[in-house]
């Protein structure tokens, strides 16, 4: 087999020429006449190019000494754009005696006596609603009763002078207090 290009006697495997360098094609005939056309063009530019290049260059330069180039002006406006905040509406503080009432109770409700008792609790179920009675005798009205509604149970806490009242009450799933009551010292919650 012959190098197409140099003519020298090559290998069947060889894929390039050792002595050229060009690549030894094989198959279609198509695929060799697209590669032979790409070769020459390649050669036609690498020939023609620099002297291409040249006369491009001399063409330039002539049209440069016939038409002066003016120096351009770039000129630059800042802008500042106009952002307009939406009206905030005005947050109306509490009135200085709804904060200091709300403080003192729970200053009132937060100090725990050493004297901690868990009240008598019961349960009750009737027609899809949960009952739960509070037995607790010394506390006289609701505002000494902090309820706080968790995930799954209700933390209840009564204060007295010399007794804290203390309950943690599992609830049901998906269960939630309706109504809670307070009269002659029970107290009943109601769930749903």
């Amino acid at each position: 087999m012959k190098c197409k290009y140099c003519g020298r006697e090559l290998k069947p495997d060889f894929v390039y020429c050792p002595y050229c360098g060009e690549k030894i094609t094989k198959g279609n005939p198509l695929t060799n006449f697209f590669e032979q056309m790409d070769k020459m063009i390649r050669d036609m530019e690498r020939k023609i190019w620099p002297s291409f290049s040249k006369e491009m260059e001399k063409e330039i330069e002539s049209i440069e000494k016939e038409v002066p180039m003016r120096p351009t002006t770039i000129r630059f406006k800042i802008i500042t754009p106009k952002v307009q905040v939406p009206h905030k509406p005005e947050v109306k503080e509490p009135k200085p005696k709804e904060i200091k009432s709300k403080q003192t109770k729970i200053k009132r409700l937060t100090k725990v006596s050493k004297n901690v008792v868990e009240p008598v609790t019961s349960i009750k179920r009737r027609a899809g609603r949960i009952y739960i009675e509070v037995l607790l005798p010394d506390i006289k009205r609701m505002e000494d009763i902090m309820l706080n509604e968790l995930e799954e149970s209700i933390e209840l806490r009564a204060f007295t002078k010399d007794k804290t009242y203390f309950k943690i009450i599992r609830l049901p799933p998906n269960s939630n207090i309706v109504d809670t009551k307070f009269e002659h010292g029970k107290l009943l919650i109601t769930l749903m």
